[in-house]
């Protein structure tokens, strides 16, 4: 079992990884005004949970399940959102394409071997 400090820090690592998500979704205003207002929220949280650390509240525990259990929220409903699965889908896509690419110009420059 992690201790509160570390899943702070996974939280936090979390959060930054949601952050970098919605970069890749910024067309659309909606989610990047849910997003600033979930992060705002986040970021008090954090310092709030950091003080009740330091002070050695046992209710961090409690805060730090509430926060896991709201950016597992914010993170089914990013994922949700029209496009999002069509943007991944996109991506692979490209990244396979290139990939058949680049091997089939190896096979015309590598010579046969007889």
């Amino acid at each position: 079992m992690a201790t509160v400090e570390e899943r702070v820090f996974i939280l936090e690592k979390e959060v930054a990884v949601q952050s970098i998500r919605i970069d890749g979704l910024a067309k659309d205003s909606t989610i990047i005004k849910m997003f600033a207002e979930m992060s705002a929220d986040m970021a008090r949280e954090f310092v709030e949970l950091r003080k009740d650390m330091q002070n050695g509240f046992t209710q961090a525990n409690d805060k730090v399940a509430a926060l896991d259990t709201r950016l597992a929220k914010v993170e089914t409903r990013i994922l949700s959102m029209p496009g999002t699965a069509n943007m991944y889908l996109a991506i692979g896509g490209a990244l396979l394409l290139g990939l058949s690419g680049v091997f089939a110009m190896f096979k015309y420059m590598i010579p046969p071997i007889h």
